[in-house]
């Protein structure tokens, strides 16, 4: 095939997958809802997402294995390492009750690899759809917040999880690797602020932290536009009133005040109790830990029925058990070396993947094939 025409399908398949990717993360109740026929869900996004992104890869992967193969070579640090991830993953469908079942796990296992795989020959465009997704979600959350000032949420697409729209659009933001990147960076940190999350406070302080200690000028001149608009929506949010009450959660977050009902993980208690969010996410891991079973609760990337831990490497271990220790190090191991490994305009993005996981699973479950596809960009010859 000729040069031209071998970039021009590449980039065909890396839209198609990116818009997969977009997809996967986004469940909306309303729209499940409006879209249901008899109590069924018809238009179940995250179903669509990961049907496209799946079947994309595949079939990319099929057409191109050689080529594939030919550009992992160079990277065993981080090829054996994933492969434990996918092997502790395949492991845990092994006492399952039916036969789909059990293999389910090492399917979306070894998807996941293949994900890698097809990325680091796709490079960033793969990433572009995402970039749409951002400004969607981000003008959702500002047009609520307007509508709801004071109310936390994560906006018209989101709804109420205030968390995943973090991770969603920092992310997003960050893997736009564009010449208007700053103007999507400008709408994202309104959008952040509006959100009223406490975990946007954490990773963007984080964020500000990094970028000041390597002292490197991301945007030069434009980095007073980007931040610009979220300052001055602060000060009329606070100035109004509406800013005291937006962000009082996270007032009492910060000085571990007692906000959560630990019914939901001390179900036998003859007292409810109220503990700090810290706390409460202190209680789910211990619990989960204290109760580990041999080959974890069950791999999942959207059934959150079993009280997840909110924290990426021990969520690997609560579904995966015994072989998921092993597994929790090789996900470390991995994001640790590209952050320190990646061009320096990916090492934002990993800073980002590890501050989005310390307090959050959803690097492992809603957007773990963003995390799979990164890794893949981030150390391929495209990025």
């Amino acid at each position: 095939m000729e040069t031209g025409k071998k970039e021009r399908s590449n980039r065909h398949w890396a839209i198609v997958i990116g818009i997969g990717l977009a997809l996967f993360p986004i469940h909306n109740l309303w729209l499940t809802n409006l879209t249901s026929i008899n109590g069924l869900a018809t238009l179940f996004l995250p179903a669509i997402g990961s049907v496209i992104w799946i079947m994309a890869t595949l079939l990319f992967l099929r057409d191109n294995w050689q080529e594939i193969i030919q550009s992992e070579r160079k990277n065993r640090q981080v090829f054996i390492p994933l492969l434990i991830i996918v092997c502790a993953i395949g492991l845990s469908g092994i006492t399952a009750d039916t036969w789909g079942q059990r293999f389910a796990p090492i399917l979306a296992g070894l998807s996941l690899f293949s994900l890698y795989l097809v990325a680091k020959v796709l490079g960033k465009q793969i990433f572009l759809p995402l970039a749409i997704g951002v400004g969607i979600a981000s003008l959702g959350v500002i047009l609520h917040g307007f509508i709801y000032p004071g109310e936390k949420t994560g906006g018209f697409v989101f709804e109420g999880n205030y968390d995943i729209i973090v991770g969603f659009v920092l992310l997003g933001t960050a893997l736009f690797i564009h010449r208007w990147q700053w103007l999507l960076a400008s709408l994202a940190l309104v959008a952040m602020f509006l959100s009223g999350s406490p975990e946007a406070v954490f990773v963007i302080g984080v964020l500000g932290v990094v970028v000041l200690v390597r002292r490197e000028k991301i945007w030069g001149k434009k980095l007073v536009a980007v931040i610009m608009p979220a300052v001055l929506v602060a000060i009329v949010w606070f100035g109004l009133g509406y800013g005291q009450e937006l962000y009082s959660y996270t007032y009492q977050v910060s000085r571990l005040e007692p906000t959560v009902s630990t019914e939901q993980i001390e179900v036998e208690q003859t007292e409810i109790e109220k503990v700090s969010a810290v706390d409460y996410r202190v209680r789910v891991a211990e619990k989960a830990i204290q109760s580990l079973k041999p080959l974890g609760s069950g791999y999942s990337l959207i059934d959150f029925r079993n009280n997840p831990v909110h924290n990426v490497p021990l969520v690997i271990i609560q579904q995966l058990g015994y072989p998921g220790i092993l597994a929790g190090i090789a996900w470390l191991w991995v994001s640790v070396y590209c952050l320190v490994k990646a061009k320096s305009k990916w090492k934002y993005v990993w800073v980002l993947m590890l501050a989005l996981s310390v307090f959050d699973h959803f690097t492992w479950t809603q957007l773990a094939p963003w995390w799979w596809a990164v890794v893949g960009v981030s150390l391929g010859n495209q990025s």
